[in-house]
């Protein structure tokens, strides 16, 4: 008798996990037979890394397209006179230098910016 109440017991369990998933965002499908069905969406767990990733990756496309536009020479005038300023633009002016990588591919899209 006991061993039936705990097969219960586990299938309760079973559902309250079930729904608790449900909770969090569920998409309805149909199945091969005609029943809708509710099933728990997929948690991405990577996106806060995949948004990091792509905001350096606009940032850096951002600084080679700056370079190719304003030319090397303006562009590291400009970051110089930003290094002179308050202690955030110091750090702005920072993280803007231009880097080997940004320079060379900066020189290679130029042409196509003009």
């Amino acid at each position: 008798m006991a061993d039936s109440f705990d097969e219960f017991d586990s299938r309760i369990a079973r559902i309250e996990k079930g729904r608790a998933r449900l909770k969090k965002g569920y998409s309805l499908t149909v199945d091969r037979d005609g029943l809708i069905v509710a099933r728990a969406r997929k948690r991405n767990r990577n996106a806060p890394l995949k948004l990091l990733v792509l905001f350096g990756a606009g940032f850096i496309g951002f600084k080679i397209l700056l370079v190719a536009y304003l030319g090397l020479d303006t562009y590291e005038h400009r970051v110089s006179s930003l290094a002179k300023g308050t202690s955030a633009e110091q750090v702005g002016a920072w993280v803007m230098q231009a880097d080997p990588w940004t320079v060379e591919l900066a020189a290679k899209l130029r042409p196509y910016i003009r």
